[in-house]
């Protein structure tokens, strides 16, 4: 079958102007990346964009942008909107932008094309451009020295992060107590965590900081594979669960001859799923699932290579899902240098930036 040809629009931050390109070469700056570029540009003057260009022979190359990017160029403290003010902001103005899905939209778009048996392609791009705008608002918030807009984005962000970090938390302590809970009692308490005030949240991770000092030493070492295919495991059940209802799905694995008057047929579509879900392999993960792949190889990485404090892990997996979809991805974090080096090669090195051929 002929390859189809992508034609692809993206947009200058500068000017707003759109471009047409055939089939363009996508880089995915992570949000290290980019900061090591703003500062290069602003310090150094350095043209690192123009370096990359030379490096892949293709000086019409595009930036997939995620939202992650926009809300992690966001600081604290007094510099908490630097990275948005023209000196930074400029290092990109000149190379085209074109904004991608959130990171759960593209996953959620992968588990439901596998559990379906879909051969529909998974649509990575966003049509409303939201991190191109938010961007170009950060940038227009900065001028007026609004730095309320910013710190309130990054409240949000820092929300999010802390419901990371505690279920991050949650899955550690199981593992290193060899105890592991039932399916319906996972599906509630990352329900619980997900949903619950912020400040039920923080007591939630303080409890459970307190647990995991009790335990000596890192977990067993389990291998890649078997890491991998129990992450992508617990997202498809998940996602049944939010398909199907927690509690209804939660009552089945209980008691699987439980009947639901009105809907007969609930059952064998939830076990159907359930089943589809335990075909999983190493091989098919990688394949039909690509996205969920690199989260959870990034995840294996920053659990037993990175940091083991109570506070949680280090790295980002939310980056990591864009790997596959992209031509290019650079990164400055060693531990996504790591997971990528044992598949992908380097071809442009500068300082901490590690530029990998992807596709």
């Amino acid at each position: 079958m002929k390859k189809l040809d992508r034609i692809i629009y993206s947009r200058n931050i500068e000017n707003g102007d759109v471009t047409e390109t055939l089939n363009p070469n996508l880089i995915y700056f992570d949000t290290s990346a980019l900061i090591d570029i703003f500062n290069a540009h602003v310090i150094h003057q350095e043209k690192i964009f123009q370096e990359i260009a030379d490096a892949i022979n293709d000086s019409k190359f595009r930036i997939l942008l995620s939202i992650v990017n926009f809300l992690e160029l966001i600081g604290k403290g007094e510099k908490i909107s630097i990275n948005f003010s023209k000196d930074y902001i400029s290092a990109i103005n000149y190379v085209p932008i074109i904004s991608a899905n959130q990171p759960t939209i593209i996953t959620d778009q992968e588990v439901q094309r596998f559990m379906e048996r879909a051969n529909n392609g998974v649509y990575i791009f966003d049509n409303d451009q939201l991190a191109l705008k938010e961007l170009t608002e950060g940038a227009k918030q900065y001028e007026l020295g609004n730095s309320k807009w910013f710190s309130d984005k990054r409240q949000w962000w820092d929300e999010m992060q802390e419901r990371d970090r505690t279920l991050d938390l949650e899955a550690d302590i199981w593992e290193l107590s060899g105890i592991k809970p039932e399916s319906s009692y996972g599906i509630k308490q990352i329900k619980n965590i997900l949903t619950s005030p912020i400040q039920d949240v923080r007591n939630k991770r303080a409890e459970l900081i307190k647990k995991k000092h009790r335990f000596k030493g890192k977990k067993q070492h389990s291998t890649e594979e078997q890491e991998i295919l129990k992450y992508v495991e617990n997202r498809i059940t998940f996602n049944i669960g939010r398909k199907y209802g927690e509690e209804k799905v939660c009552m089945l694995i209980t008691n699987p001859h439980f009947i639901f008057p009105k809907e007969k047929n609930i059952l064998a579509d939830i076990i159907n799923d359930l089943k589809r879900g335990m075909e999983l392999t190493y091989t098919i993960v990688k394949d039909q699932l690509p996205g969920l792949y690199w989260q959870a190889k990034v995840t294996y990485y920053n659990y037993f290579y990175g940091h083991q404090s109570a506070g949680g892990q280090s790295g980002d997996r939310n980056h990591a899902i864009y790997i596959p979809y992209s031509n290019y991805f650079a990164t400055c974090d060693r531990l996504l240098v790591r997971a990528l080096e044992s598949e992908y090669k380097i071809i442009y090195c500068k300082d901490n930036i590690r530029l990998f051929k992807i596709n």
